[in-house]
């Protein structure tokens, strides 16, 4: 997620539609007082130095930590001024800070909101709620529950929380029954749509680099009819919205 003063935009993160790969494009070229939540380790891994907002809201904690860590003393100060950057939000966003809901975006900073360009990617969400059981569990592939399994626990809310703000995308991009961004992105057409993107910005445009990359598989393979009518169910003014079909 970001909240870009300096160039006057707002990327609302839905989970498993290339975000991280976004926010490493935007990232160069945030200013000082922008806000970035999540892609940290990926930021740290290329270098890119926590921004004097990052630093400011470290300090918001006051301990020893957050002083050392955002006067830059020790090897692993980027990565603790980003992690506690990402608490200091907790109570604006949620514990999932990195993708938050549109409502609680707009509620943060409204003068912003209205004035910034709102943007988000979307993807099919049959095969964005497969790609997020294979990321989720990635760490116990060989016990994890079967895929319809993991579904029905996502809608019976029985799945860590964490896994359940993967569920339903609406809300990160909508209010109520209205999308609430100018411009939504699609996965599949992830390289045009981006590149639009950043002509509306004025943005140097780069090909996205790939992050958080699984290997190829059919999505409908991992589906039962039952499985396919309870993500209807959970997603269907997404899919509604978007035209998205089983079949695509």
């Amino acid at each position: 997620m970001i909240i870009s003063y300096r160039h006057e935009f707002t990327f609302l993160h839905c989970p498993k539609t290339a975000g991280s790969a976004i926010n490493m494009a935007l990232a160069p070229h945030l200013g000082p007082l922008d806000i970035m939540l999540g892609s940290e380790g990926e930021r740290v891994e290329v270098g890119i130095r926590p921004n004097l907002r990052a630093r400011m809201d470290a300090l918001r904690f006051r301990s020893p930590l957050s002083i050392f860590a955002a006067m830059s003393i020790g090897s692993e100060w980027p990565r603790r001024v980003l992690g506690l950057q990402a608490k200091s939000y907790a109570s604006s966003f949620g514990p999932i800070v990195d993708h938050p809901h549109a409502e609680q975006v707009q509620a943060f900073d409204r003068k912003a909101w209205e004035r910034h360009f709102k943007f988000t990617f979307v993807r099919n969400s049959y095969e964005r709620m497969v790609s997020s059981y294979l990321f989720l569990t990635r760490a116990c592939a060989e016990t994890r529950d079967p895929f319809p399994t993991f579904v029905a626990k996502l809608i019976e809310g029985a799945s860590p929380l964490r896994w359940r703000h993967f569920a339903d995308s609406w809300p990160v991009y909508a209010i109520g029954d209205r999308i609430a961004v100018d411009f939504v992105g699609r996965y599949e057409a992830l390289g045009a749509d981006f590149k639009a993107l950043c002509d509306r910005l004025d943005l140097p445009y780069r090909p996205l680099s790939h992050i958080n990359v699984a290997p190829r598989y059919d999505f409908r393979e991992f589906y039962d009819a039952s499985t396919r009518k309870l993500v209807h169910r959970l997603c269907e003014r997404e899919i509604d919205s978007f035209g998205y079909r089983f079949e695509d």
